[in-house]
């Protein structure tokens, strides 16, 4: 059979789920092949409200498009995955960026907000500036997850518009 649907190495047991585990599959696949437990989580909250949207009509206020940019965010690590061939990474990151620039076009750049942060980082003790400089790939995931991860308080906001 897997010869008949041309499936190779890494993709076999993805598929496998997806041929076994038809109802309720995505997130299932989630919790089982996503380690990472903020993107886990972000996924299995993005695939819920999608389905509120789809199925019952929800919709999400023009001031909550943060939660596009996390989503974004969030599907960028999972389009870094090895299953993906590189044709196909090329081109989600391509799409990923033009919408970002896109929004940033849109929405401005605030230069006053990059101002401010910058004097409040200056009136930082020192060892409380260290937690900003990077030093490893730990120190890299952490930051980066730490300003993806949709948090109980905007999982909320989004819920209540």
């Amino acid at each position: 059979m897997f010869l008949f649907l041309q499936i190779k190495g890494k993709k076999a047991p993805f598929l496998i789920d997806l041929l076994l585990n038809k109802k309720g599959r995505i997130p299932k696949l989630i919790k089982k092949y996503i380690k990472v437990p903020v993107i886990k989580n972000n996924l299995l909250f993005l695939y819920n409200l999608r389905n509120k949207i789809v199925h019952k009509g929800f919709t999400i206020k023009p001031e909550h498009g943060w939660i596009c940019k996390k989503g974004i965010g969030t599907l960028s690590y999972v389009f870094q995955h090895p299953f993906i061939d590189n044709y196909s990474k090329e081109y989600l990151f391509l799409l990923t960026h033009q919408f970002l620039l896109i929004t940033n076009e849109i929405s401005g750049f605030d230069l006053i907000d990059i101002l401010k942060w910058f004097e409040h980082f200056n009136q930082l003790p020192e060892f409380k500036k260290e937690k900003f400089v990077i030093k490893s790939k730990k120190d890299l995931d952490e930051f980066v997850f730490s300003n993806l991860e949709i948090t109980k308080e905007e999982k909320q906001k989004i819920l209540k518009s």
